[in-house]
């Protein structure tokens, strides 16, 4: 009989997982459920799909409710079993998101950087995540998206100064708890892919002892 490392109990609707809360046991892997959020066309499915290691798909069709993936990696010494979240950025499912949100231990805030609405819907989402977690959020790392496309500073619909002033204002909201940090990425290239989960990792592992004390 297998025995699995945590228990998961599972919300189901229309035969599909929406929400799962994970009671840890004594093991070597750490279970981490992280979730991919942004406004929809930013690139989140295929982040995802390229950190999968599967190839990028030019033909977009928009995440219904949500997507999910499991893949283990070893960082720092460490094995991990991450449980990939991808959140549809429609509005029509903005009601349920929170379902989503239950038991995320970190978010990657993606938004495409050659649509400048999907960087103004940011603080939205940090919104949501506030009020769906008992913590007052959790770590974050930002995604400028498609870095791919932006061939000159004209093709940037947000400039650096408006993105650093961004970050600024988030690390000083979660000062004592995590550090903001911003990354730029390519879904078709593989650029910064990798690095972003990576950060985010190393992020919640330094919050989680934090998070009782807070």
């Amino acid at each position: 009989m297998i025995k699995f490392p945590f228990i998961m109990k599972a919300y189901i609707n229309s035969k599909r997982v929406i929400g799962l809360i994970m009671e840890p046991t004594i093991s070597r892997t750490v279970v981490l459920k992280i979730c991919l959020i942004g406004s929809y066309g930013t690139g989140k499915t295929s982040l995802r799909v390229s950190y999968m290691g599967n190839r990028h798909n030019r033909n977009y069709l928009p995440t219904v409710g949500t997507d999910f993936s499991v893949k283990e990696i070893v960082l720092d010494s460490k094995k991990f079993q991450l449980l990939i979240w991808d959140v549809s950025g429609e509005t029509r499912f903005e009601s349920i998101r929170s379902l989503y949100f239950q038991g995320v231990y970190g978010v990657l805030l993606v938004f495409d950087q050659t649509r400048r609405e999907s960087f103004e819907d940011l603080d939205q989402w940090i919104h949501d995540i506030e009020i769906s977690t008992q913590t007052q959020g959790v770590p974050v790392v930002v995604l400028g998206n498609k870095s791919d496309l932006i061939l000159s500073d004209l093709d940037k619909k947000v400039s650096k100064e408006e993105i650093e002033a961004y970050i600024s204002g988030l690390n000083d909201r979660y000062e004592g708890k995590f550090e903001v940090k911003y990354i730029e990425t390519s879904a078709l290239s593989g650029d910064n892919v990798d690095e972003a989960f990576k950060q985010l990792i190393r992020e919640i592992m330094e919050w989680l002892p934090k998070r009782k004390r807070i």
